[in-house]
């Protein structure tokens, strides 16, 4: 063993991971990848990389059972692929900061990366990633290439999702595998391919080759194989003899949309080893678990650790329904899986305090981001508690939709009091397990004591940096700005077509308002600001030659959202079962916006950013950033408004804005002239005073809600697509604009603010 390497880093990073929820843990060396296409290595993205990390996560085997059967259009629980794809995220970009925090620069890699779906530049592959994952696998030892393109296991065969960060850490490689072969070219893909991608428009074989090691398989047309999974067409209308870009656009516009569906490769493939037949499930062959079930009692430590597992992402409560209650309830589980034994939902639930003094639409923003990652936490919950039944060879689902149905229908939480949110899932098992009816949470019985204790339990959550302002400071800050805010206004547009056809804008004008703490809670005594950070190699190599890609930073702009998201709601949920109101918001002064990225729209890096430094947290920047001692400008911001007595944190020595000043970097890049330095203010926020820049937020969005300019960033997915915003922007070119945006990619617009780029405060001195 090369001395370089420690042994305790592998397994440090392997029992994080595996805690995190991964079924398969690998390490490649960077040589592995000596064959990749530059613009889609990892060396091409970081440089100084010696090792990529892979990890997976097994579909659950009775999904890919049982979907697809009569059609591959027709599906219960084949979303459970979305919360695969999502706790992968979380996965890989917990692990990055793991590592950063150990001293080695790291670049996450999101789970779902297709952003390219067009040439660009030298790189001649179309639906192409910033990594391939399931190339990554092999390159980590895990898998090997399938003839029909996926990456087998010898655990799982196909039924693997991965994720993979790049890092400068030296890790010992996992051992390539190289045992029985894993694709013995039976046919099934070919035979059974709803769009014909393995027997038309075929171009020969690739082959991926890592050390000593080929992998071949069928070269095929990608559009053709995304015609239903990807663009959801309908297979029963035919797919053509030709597929391209065109084709599918004006298949799309003559017959819109029907579902995606389960990849039918997916379903059929099982290598030799492992096939079994189970006709009560499916037609075809499937996989053979490494456990079989004894038809015993499950052990009482397995229930235990599932209802542990809901506890871990807050849920309030555990119901469990046995066959034979289900049938005195009318409710035939059998309909959900064959052989059902029973059903075991969770359930988090929220109360919503406050925010009467906000507009109506702010409202419905927040609630709907907090109703968003709720969900992801319960998916996230029956997902984890799935995979402890299915690694037992225990058949079982999550995400059904048709449970869903019966949680709503049979109100199986009880009846949701007024001024509370809730989210469920379930998991469907075919073991004998209890009926229970079990509370998670509730009053402690005693309060929290003191600013310290508040700030400990937000940390304990996962946030990296927690302060406290009062409330007259944030007003003081608003009394400030307001003058600036009078008279401006917002246009905020939505698409009325539907995903693949021509940008239809509504564009609806509205004006700006300002927003106190005692808006969101009239009773409200002190704003807590948590921030969480992300591995700066994100954004410091976003862009950057040789492979240009923006796709890790544009990944961790929208995790952050979605962490900090559920990190305030425990936070929020623990301070009212403590006796006290507590609201978040994202945005609590409003003088942030909305960043478009694949994943919808997320908070904007510029949000919560004065509140901040309101908090002590950090200093304002020339480019609206709060700049933090331990993290520079990479991290982002949460606001709780809560009636709790915190002690304000005292606001920081103001140092940064000489910094600014002498350099103005971000005041140039800006593509759309979006910052106003003639209206610069001298911003009082305490005892210090800071340099405001005003923002004209209409221009900003111009570039990064709706990626009409591809200088930020959007140039390197590929787009050519660069207006120029007028000198005033209104409702009507707005829309004149917006409806030129390409069919395709306006719903994957991949921004990195310029003014972020050039910034050299991104690195903490």
């Amino acid at each position: 063993m090369p001395a370089s390497y420690d042994p305790s880093l592998a397994l440090q990073l392997k029992k994080k991971a595996y805690e995190l929820g991964a079924d398969l843990v690998g390490f490649a060396n960077i040589e592995r990848f000596a064959n990749a296409p530059i613009m889609m290595s990892p060396q091409g993205i970081l440089p100084s990389a010696r090792t990529v990390m892979v990890c997976a996560i097994h579909h659950p085997d009775a999904t890919i059972e049982l979907d697809g059967e009569e059609s591959a259009h027709a599906s219960d629980s084949y979303g459970v692929q979305i919360a695969m794809n999502d706790k992968l995220d979380h996965i890989s970009f917990t692990l990055a900061c793991q590592l950063e925090d150990m001293g080695f620069r790291s670049v996450p890699i999101v789970s779902s990366n297709i952003w390219r779906y067009k040439e660009y530049k030298d790189l001649k592959a179309v639906f192409a990633p910033d990594i391939s994952h399931i190339y990554a696998a092999v390159t980590a030892g895990l898998t090997e290439l399938g003839w029909n393109g996926l990456s087998l296991s010898p655990e799982y065969g196909p039924r693997n999702r991965f994720v993979s960060i790049i890092t400068e850490a030296e890790i010992e490689p996992t051992p390539l595998y190289k045992g029985k072969a894993l694709c013995d070219m039976c046919g099934a893909c070919i035979q059974h391919c709803p769009t014909q991608a393995f027997t038309k428009e075929v171009r020969g074989v690739n082959n991926v080759r890592v050390e000593d090691k080929d992998n071949r398989f069928a070269n095929k047309n990608l559009w053709r194989c995304a015609w239903a999974e990807h663009f959801a067409l309908d297979l029963d209308q035919g797919v053509p003899d030709v597929v391209n870009e065109d084709v599918i656009l004006n298949t799309v516009e003559a017959q819109g949309r029907r579902s995606g569906t389960l990849g039918t490769c997916l379903k059929v493939c099982v290598p030799p080893d492992m096939r079994i037949e189970k006709p009560d499930y499916t037609q075809f062959t499937t996989r053979k678990n490494q456990f079989m079930p004894t038809g015993l009692p499950m052990p009482r430590k397995i229930l235990d650790q599932a209802v542990l597992t809901a506890t871990e992402y807050a849920a309030d409560q555990v119901v469990v329904i046995s066959e034979k209650t289900a049938k005195a309830m009318g409710i035939e589980l059998g309909t959900l899986l064959p052989d059902a034994k029973s059903i075991l939902a969770v359930a988090i639930k929220w109360r919503l305090d406050g925010y009467a003094g906000i507009d109506e639409d702010d409202r419905k923003r927040i609630s709907s981001a907090i109703h968003e990652e709720a969900q992801r936490a319960m998916v996230f919950a029956t997902l984890d508690i799935a995979r402890i039944f299915d690694t037992l060879g225990v058949s079982v689902i999550s995400q059904s939709r048709k449970a869903q149905a019966i949680i709503r229908d049979r109100k199986l939480f009880g009846e949701t009091p007024d001024g509370y949110g809730i989210c469920y899932s379930s998991v469907v098992v075919n073991c004998d397990l209890p009926d229970m009816d079990l509370p998670l949470r509730g009053n402690p019985g005693r309060k929290l004591r003191g600013t310290q204790a508040v700030k400990d339990l937000a940390r304990a959550y996962g946030a990296n940096l927690a302060g406290v302002s009062d409330i007259a400071r944030i007003n003081a800050v608003v009394d400030q700005l307001k003058g600036d805010a009078a008279g401006r206004t917002i246009l905020d547009a939505v698409d009325l077509n539907d995903l693949f056809m021509p940008y239809e804008p509504s564009v609806i004008s509205r004006q700006l308002r300002l927003y106190r703490p005692t808006d969101y809670l009239p009773d409200g005594k002190s704003v807590l600001v948590l921030g969480m950070r992300y591995p700066e190699a994100a954004l410091e190599r976003a862009g950057k030659p040789p492979a240009e890609a923006v796709g890790p930073y544009v990944f961790v702009q929208y995790q952050i959202h979605r962490e900090l998201t559920i990190l305030a709601l425990k936070v929020v949920k623990t301070l009212q079962e403590h006796g006290y109101q507590a609201a978040l918001t994202h945005d609590l002064t409003h003088l942030g916006t909305e960043t478009g990225s694949p994943r919808g729209l997320h908070t904007a890096p510029i949000n919560n950013a004065v509140e901040a430094v309101c908090a002590g947290l950090g200093q304002l920047t020339w480019n609206r950033a709060a700049y933090t001692e331990e993290y520079g400008i990479n991290q982002g911001f949460i606001a709780i408004v809560t009636d709790m007595p915190l002690q304000a944190d005292p606001v920081q020595a103001a140092t940064i804005p000489a910094v600014c000043a002498d350099c103005g970097k971000c005041i140039k890049a800006c593509p759309v002239s979006a910052f106003e330095p003639a209206r610069k203010l001298d911003l009082k926020v305490g005892t210090e005073t800071y340099a405001f820049m005003p923002l004209e937020t209409n221009r900003c969005r111009w570039a990064t809600r709706y990626a009409l300019t591809n200088k930020d960033g959007f140039e390197h997915n590929g787009s050519n697509l660069d207006l120029r915003p007028e000198a005033e922007i209104n409702e009507e070119n707005l829309a004149v604009a917006l409806r030129q945006r390409d069919p395709i990619n306006k719903f994957r617009p991949t921004i990195v603010q310029s003014c972020r780029v050039v910034c050299p405060l991104q690195k903490k001195d």
